[in-house]
């Protein structure tokens, strides 16, 4: 099996004992290549791999990956209304390495998409396979393994979200209309608080955050892409 975490604002976070920098990114288009730096903290050697999905709202058409193909691949496939898909648009070297203890790796890599989309989101997950002689002697067992998955996003400076919200038996359906993705930190409505990182809302879909809220009300608090704001809930 496999624990995960999935990282929001910090540009680095240990986690198994791996610290991946940077984890969540924005990026300008022009922005076609850069690096992230891999850190082995544990006192084995460990083995890891990294994929990258395209992340888009899911369509009618999108093709369910098999269960294999979502162990696989960390967490591809759909989920609730998005759709992690396969993809080369971002190419790392190497994609698979292993690190010593104490060890740092370099990882490249390009970002192959053509420009002209407001926003190109994807899902990196760098997973931790399992070495030969754990799966020796795992004769059975669950073998336990890391992986660490993050957003990264292209984005035009004049791409934004574009919100609306309502209430629906206590829980907040937020719908965003706008050409780029919602990053919602903390939830305050009424007497109800949410801390830390809550969801994201894609460009045309629609999300559902379970709130509970007994007694509705008008506004809610939230941070939305770094800043405060304040949504009007009908």
């Amino acid at each position: 099996t496999a624990a995960h975490a999935e990282s929001a604002p910090p540009k680095a976070a240990p986690v198994g004992g791996l610290s991946i920098s940077p984890l969540a990114q924005t990026l300008a288009p022009s922005q076609k290549s850069g690096q992230m730096v891999i850190s082995n903290a544990n006192s084995k050697p460990v083995t890891l791999q990294v994929f990258v999905d395209k992340w888009t709202t899911a369509g009618p058409g999108d093709r369910e990956l098999t269960e294999a193909e979502q162990k696989e691949r960390c967490q591809s496939g759909k989920h609730d209304n998005q759709m992690l898909t396969p993809t080369t648009e971002i190419r790392f070297a190497p994609s698979v390495m292993t690190l010593k203890p104490g060890a740092t790796q370099t990882v490249r890599y390009i970002m192959t998409a053509p420009e002209g989309a407001p926003e190109q989101a994807y899902r990196v997950c760098v997973k931790e396979l399992p070495s030969p002689e754990a799966l020796a002697q795992a004769q059975g067992r669950v073998i336990i393994t890391t992986s660490m998955i993050f957003p990264w996003i292209w984005r035009a400076a004049d791409a934004k979200p574009q919100l609306s919200s309502h209430w629906s038996q206590g829980d907040l359906v937020v719908k965003n209309e706008g050409t780029a993705t919602a990053q919602l930190v903390n939830l305050q409505a009424g007497s109800v608080s949410k801390h830390g990182l809550q969801g994201y809302v894609l460009p045309g879909e629609t999300h559902t955050f379970k709130l509970g809220v007994k007694a509705p009300v008008g506004q809610v608090q939230t941070k939305v892409n770094g800043h405060e704001e304040t949504l009007d809930v009908q």
